[in-house]
């Protein structure tokens, strides 16, 4: 598959499926949508980092992404702005905004989660100021309570996770259909400088009111310059397992040019609701090649994995969906 045009942010592709799948897969593209174009409604404003969740309501599809302010790259300044479609995709509202960037500082998208059992959304990210003293970061839930159409003033929960750069996911989080934890709401992301880099899960036991940081798996050597080979997890997509099991799947950032084992994925399992992620239960995926980007995953009917990726060693192309029975 070609990349796409840099000015066309974002595609949306329903696929039509034989009653097989996934065991005979045949996906045929219905039709596709150009959600947001960077540069429209005006010049300037670009969009990356989206995450796309279906409303527990109605079934309205959400997208909340990084509205990017005169520039296209990480650090220029940025708002949390979202659109939702009604009818499955084909249009779109017009885009808003849920924060929006403090004295032109810094602000990263995160996670969205979908709370099945109260009929809510909600969205963490994180943002600090232009000069961002002493790098404390505050990190922010806000909730939609109406299929992510309008969405409450964000909350800074840094009192109860801390003040650090909470770069969730970015992917959709997980609420926990089975035991342990049923119920718990799970968002997992890194953090920056790479010296404390990691994988950093945050969780809550009562529908997002309150959060918890779990232990981080960090990045070896912890606190020092990563060079060539070196462990280090990054931006993550993550799906409950049937059994209960929370399933991370991490960029293999390394030291930018030198993956750890090879310029693949990596798998962690926590048994206990993103709490811990035990070294004996992390894998290096060599079958899913990966440049050291962002990915998707997903679980089809409780027993396929879904999983997306640019499946290239060494740039970001070849966009591919892989299934994992």
């Amino acid at each position: 598959m070609k990349a796409l045009k840099a000015d066309v942010f974002l595609l949306v592709c329903f696929l039509a499926i034989k009653v097989a799948f996934p065991r005979d897969l045949n996906p045929v593209l219905v039709y596709d949508v150009t959600v947001m174009q960077n540069g429209f409604p005006q010049s300037g404003l670009n969009y990356r980092i989206p995450v796309v969740a279906i409303g527990p309501l109605n079934g309205t599809l959400v997208v909340v992404l990084e509205q990017r302010l005169g520039g296209t790259s990480d650090g220029v300044p940025k708002n949390i702005a979202y659109k939702y479609s009604e009818d499955n995709g084909i249009t779109w509202s017009p885009i808003s905004t849920i924060f929006e960037s403090p004295d032109s500082g810094k602000i990263f998208m995160g996670n969205l989660i979908v709370d099945a059992e109260k009929g809510s959304i909600l969205v963490i990210f994180t943002a600090c100021s232009k000069d961002c003293p002493g790098n404390k970061w505050s990190n922010y839930v806000s909730k939609s309570l109406d299929d992510g159409r309008t969405w409450s003033k964000p909350v800074n929960i840094s009192s109860q996770i801390g003040a650090f750069e909470y770069c969730g996911g970015p992917s959709l989080g997980v609420q926990k259909r089975y035991p342990p934890n049923k119920g718990r709401l799970i968002a997992c992301g890194h953090t920056e400088p790479i010296l404390v880099d990691g994988v950093y899960c945050v969780f809550s036991d009562d529908h997002g009111d309150n959060w918890t940081l779990g232990k981080p798996h960090l990045g070896i050597p912890f606190e020092q310059d990563k060079v060539e080979g070196d462990y280090l997890p990054d931006e993550v997509t993550m799906v409950e397992l049937p059994n209960g099991d929370l399933m991370v799947n991490a960029r293999n950032q390394g030291s930018f040019l030198n993956h750890f084992h090879c310029p693949c994925r990596m798998t962690m399992i926590s048994k206990d609701g993103g709490e811990t992620f035990p070294t004996e239960f992390v894998r290096i995926n060599e079958d899913l090649p990966d440049p050291a980007c962002a990915a998707g995953l997903a679980l089809f009917d409780n027993k396929t994995l879904l999983f997306t990726n640019p499946n290239n060693a060494n740039n970001r192309v070849d966009m591919t969906l892989s299934v994992v029975h």
